[in-house]
């Protein structure tokens, strides 16, 4: 007290009285001493520690705590109070259990549902995905995707078979191709009324066996699978519906005929649609017809649903609604990612795909290239992978009439190599530009090969004296190795190259003298021993690999490994060389740019 009263000039304590106390936005509790309301509150409240003679000025509100479930009690007047709640419980007292979708924690587009057990869960439309819906599923125009369906709250609504066929009412034909994991389930229905009384059609799973059902008003034709449909695999069903006349044929097995019942007093020959068409389930299952004896969705998936032979998408403007929809992750062309090279279309058949192929590329997989001669010259991009390498004279001419089908270039390319090469070399220029998806490989190679290296991207063969220069890539750098008889010089470019990334290489020897650069880094120079300055070949040239590892134990393993990857804009001693003009006739793709 002697030090408050220094620092204050109070010479005694309150006689009063204090109902609220707040310090930088910190609020303190006056309740003494502290009740188990006050000790549950938030951190954000300061709790006395002590206390001595404090008594209350007149009835408290807060004493008991009216507040429930641990709410904090706060006095406001002389008679009245506030209950701060704790989190899921709402108020005067907190006796609310609170509406967990109040505000709603799902994204603005989609519907909060609650839940029995407190909590909640958001209903996704069409194209979300995600606890929140805060997802945006990939792609959902594709084509390759199918729906999945839950069993529970899953359902498209589409169009009526009213429009999306032109004849429905006296002759319809539907094929669906689905999934199941539950004998039990709705694959479509469409009725008339959206009471569910009137005339409908439906397919449904139950207890195994697959049903089909419609009504024309007199009653309901019912058409069942002999044997249960098996589970966990993929079906494909056509049903058919022609004046009272049925059919049904499962996985293209016998027919399965049925008719709809006939009336004294009128027809009954013509189907009246007028609601939508619902697949894999319905938002609410009490209104639909009784006599479908239908009450699950289906649990599982549809690949496929075509009308009168024209498919119905399961995206776009055709679809007029959906819940919880997430796509069917289970078929090899979601499952893989898009198992058809070169950008393919992946087209689920039942467990199985076929691939649709990009124009230029062909194959099961379309993993083979259609290499357009046009494209080429303009381009002269080609990829190597690994097993693929080419062959060249080292004189190479181009020749703009040459087409581009791996054939063995013209008599004149042959004449002109033979006549103009030099076996003798005192320079080389080599320029290329590449794009390697590995950090091993050889780019070039010129030196006499009984055998050859693998990952070679040009490759020069010499004489039997063991003459040779190389480019190659060695742990993610470009290297150039040359030996002119005496002793091997490399040079190491400084920088790491990047896969997938164009880089272009420019290598230079002047007899003894030699330097390589990559992109725009400073080139790295070396000399070779006194001695010979001419490199002895014998006039060949490989390009993406040789056929064997090169006999050398000189060389580091980077030059026996193949190439993988693209090149371009490929130049030795100034002539262009093309992928056409090989001699071997290899099987090069395009590369994708």
């Amino acid at each position: 007290m002697p030090r408050i009263v220094e620092q204050t000039t109070a010479t005694k304590g309150l006689m009063g009285c204090i109902n609220y106390l707040s310090l930088n936005g910190v609020m303190f509790s006056l309740s003494w001493p502290p009740n188990e309301g006050t000790r549950s509150i938030s951190t954000s409240r300061r709790v006395p520690l002590y206390g001595a003679c404090v008594g209350e000025c007149q009835a408290d509100p807060c004493r008991p705590s009216p507040c429930q479930h641990g709410g904090f009690c706060q006095v406001l007047e002389a008679d009245s109070f506030h209950c701060s709640c704790p989190v899921g419980y709402s108020g005067p007292t907190c006796a609310d259990v609170a509406n967990p979708c109040q505000p709603s924690p799902c994204h603005n587009v989609s519907r909060c549902l609650r839940q029995t057990n407190g909590g909640f869960r958001c209903e996704c439309p069409f194209g979300r995905e995600g606890t929140y819906c805060e997802r945006e599923m990939a792609d959902v125009s594709d084509t390759v995707f199918i729906p999945a369906f839950n069993g529970l709250t899953s359902y498209i609504e589409t169009r009526s078979l009213k429009q999306l066929a032109h004849n429905a009412k006296n002759h319809l034909t539907i094929e669906v191709v689905f999934f199941s994991r539950r004998p039990n389930g709705l694959i479509f229905y469409n009725g008339q009324k959206s009471s569910g009384r009137g005339d409908f059609i439906s397919l449904a799973l139950a207890f195994g066996y697959l049903e089909f059902r419609y009504n024309l008003g007199k009653g309901t034709a019912v058409l069942r699978s002999p044997k249960m449909v098996s589970l966990n695999e993929w079906h494909t069903v056509v049903v058919s519906r022609t004046g009272r006349k049925g059919f049904m044929r499962i996985d293209g097995g016998a027919e399965i005929l049925g008719d709809s019942p006939k009336s004294r007093k009128a027809n009954h020959m013509s189907l009246d649609l007028r609601e939508s068409l619902y697949l894999g389930g319905v938002p609410d299952y009490s209104k639909i017809a009784s006599a479908a004896a239908v009450t699950d969705g289906l649990d599982g998936a549809i690949q496929k649903l075509s009308v009168d032979a024209t498919e119905v998408k399961f995206h776009g403007s055709g679809v007029r609604d959906a819940g919880d929809i997430h796509p069917f992750i289970h078929h090899v062309c979601i499952r893989r990612g898009n198992p058809c090279k070169n950008s393919g279309t992946c087209r689920p058949r039942m467990a199985y795909f076929t691939c649709d192929c990009r124009p230029g590329f062909h194959g099961r997989m379309c993993e083979t290239a259609v290499i357009d001669r046009m494209a080429l010259h303009h381009h002269d991009t080609f990829a190597l992978d690994g097993q693929t390498f080419l062959e060249y004279q080292s004189s190479v001419r181009s020749n703009t009439n040459s087409q581009w089908n791996n054939e063995v270039p013209s008599p004149f390319i042959k004449d002109f190599a033979r006549k103009h090469s030099t076996p003798t070399q005192l320079t080389n220029l080599i320029e290329l530009t590449i794009r390697t998806e590995v950090t091993q490989g050889l780019l070039l190679w010129l030196g006499h090969v009984p055998r050859t290296p693998r990952g070679v991207v040009v490759a020069w063969t010499s004489g039997s004296n063991g003459d040779y220069l190389a480019l190659a890539i060695v742990d993610s750098r470009v290297q150039m190795t040359f030996n002119l008889g005496v002793r091997p010089v490399t040079l190491t470019s400084t920088v790491k190259i990047n896969t997938n990334q164009w880089v272009h290489i420019k290598a230079r020897r002047i007899r003894r003298e030699a330097s390589l650069q990559v992109d725009n880094e400073a080139p790295v120079t070396a000399s070779s021993p006194f001695g010979s300055t001419n490199l002895d070949t014998d006039g060949r040239m490989w390009l993406g690999g040789l056929p064997k590892p090169p006999m050398t134990n000189r060389l580091p393993k980077a030059y026996g490994t193949r190439f993988v990857g693209c090149m371009r804009d490929i130049r030795v001693d100034r002539k262009v060389l093309r992928a056409e003009d090989a001699t071997n006739k290899p099987r090069v793709q395009a590369c994708l740019m």
